[in-house]
């Protein structure tokens, strides 16, 4: 699986459009483009596919949802844990909620 910008540089350079002109088109050095283009054939080739494993768990939760309910369950409050996290509480709050959402729809 190609990241977006790996699909973009290999379909217009699949078009027939030169490192030049697609690095114009997506304000890019022609190096920089010339390196992603390499990198997509060479994960296309090698048949390497992106790990989402690392992102959730089984439980469907991110490591960061996952800590903030753990640390609310020990009876944090919203100020500490945002502190920690250098977030404000309300985005903690947020977090939080999104958690408790994906937890009951599991």
């Amino acid at each position: 699986m190609l990241s977006p910008i790996q699909r973009v540089i290999r379909k217009q350079l699949e078009d027939g459009a030169t490192v030049a002109e697609v690095a114009t088109s997506l304000r890019k050095k022609p190096g920089t483009v010339r390196r992603i283009a390499e990198l997509a054939d060479y994960v296309q080739e090698s048949g390497m596919e992106r790990d989402f494993s690392r992102s959730t768990s089984e439980d469907g939760l991110r490591p960061i949802e996952r800590r903030v309910m753990a640390m609310r369950t020990d009876g944090e409050r919203l100020g500490d844990i945002a502190a920690k996290f250098r977030r404000s509480p309300h985005h903690i709050l947020r977090i939080e909620q999104f958690a408790q959402m994906k937890r009951t729809r599991s």
